[in-house]
């Protein structure tokens, strides 16, 4: 991804442009699981929103650190690993759930 991309090559301005989208999109996206869980009223609404929030704390951090020193936060930050392993353990893992509680429909 670009995000991945700017932050692998230090470019601290566009990594935080892009982390800032990610937040925005991140937002809209929780938002529509979290409503989905709550219909359904899955059991695994509490966690999966505490992992919502957390990721978005963590993005927050991150662009703070950022902006604050740098393309020196990148390395220190891992920022492309920490977004890609989180993106891989929430699909793979948490939002498996979703799928579950959503139906049939949800993968269709």
């Amino acid at each position: 991804t670009h995000l991945v991309e700017a932050a692998r090559s230090r470019r601290a301005p566009e990594t935080r442009a892009h982390l800032a989208r990610l937040a925005e999109v991140a937002v809209v996206l929780f938002e529509t699981e979290e409503r989905t869980l709550r219909e359904v009223g899955a059991p695994s609404l509490e966690r999966h929103a505490l992992e919502h929030r957390r990721f978005l704390d963590d993005l927050e951090v991150v662009s703070h650190e950022l902006a604050r020193r740098g393309a020196d936060a990148l390395v220190d930050l891992g920022v492309a690993r920490f977004v890609a392993s989180w993106l891989e353990a929430h699909v793979s893992g948490t939002d498996r759930d979703l799928g579950q509680a959503a139906g049939p429909e949800a993968s269709a």
